[in-house]
């Protein structure tokens, strides 16, 4: 299995039998800087309640212990989880992982997923800063960011549940990524 391929290096690659796609980390900026704060305070709380058990142990020193595993632990999960999809061609199954530490994820028939897509994903991020009373009404300065991208995915039979295999800023090639992993994994281009 070659790792973290790109979807155009796996549908250029006619021998490869397994890819994966990694999807990179499962939290955006906001979330993952609360993990690093919640990493570095497991990591003080977990010297603290150490440098405390040393010189006397007692229910808060536990307590202080398991807060920092706890803290230390999450942190650790919000920052270095990361997400993808692998593929095995050969025995056409997928899986959606989740990789901390080891790859988490259940391998599924590729047959539960007879179709592919394009879907246009539309998003819009509004920076500003609101004054008054009646703050609900106006922003008082800001910007708000539009964002095009095209996912690339597979769908199941009653197209509800989808997988996503990649992400691009241009149509052109998501129809052209769509179209070749569909006639190399033998699915249907909707």
């Amino acid at each position: 299995m070659n790792k973290n391929q790109t979807l155009d290096e796996f549908l250029l690659n006619e021998n490869t039998t397994v890819f994966s796609i990694s999807h990179g980390r499962t939290m955006r900026k906001g979330p993952i800087i609360r993990g690093i704060a919640g990493f570095v305070v497991g990591i003080f709380l977990l010297y603290l309640g150490t440098t405390m058990a040393i010189e006397e142990f007692h229910f808060g020193v536990l307590m202080v212990f398991l807060f920092g595993i706890i803290l230390f632990l999450a942190g650790s999960f919000i920052c270095f989880a990361k997400s993808g999809v692998d593929i095995d061609v050969r025995n056409k199954n997928i899986r959606e992982y989740l990789l901390f530490f080891k790859k988490w994820g259940t391998w599924n028939s590729i047959e539960k997923y007879p179709y592919i897509c394009v879907i246009k994903l539309h998003l819009n991020i509004t920076y500003g800063t609101y004054v008054g009373i009646q703050s609900w009404q106006s922003p008082v300065s800001g910007r708000t960011e539009e964002n095009e991208d095209y996912e690339v995915c597979l769908l199941n039979k009653t197209h509800y549940k989808r997988i996503s295999i990649a992400v691009t800023k241009d149509y052109q090639s998501a129809k052209t990524q769509a179209e070749k992993l569909a006639e190399r994994i033998g699915v249907t281009l909707t």
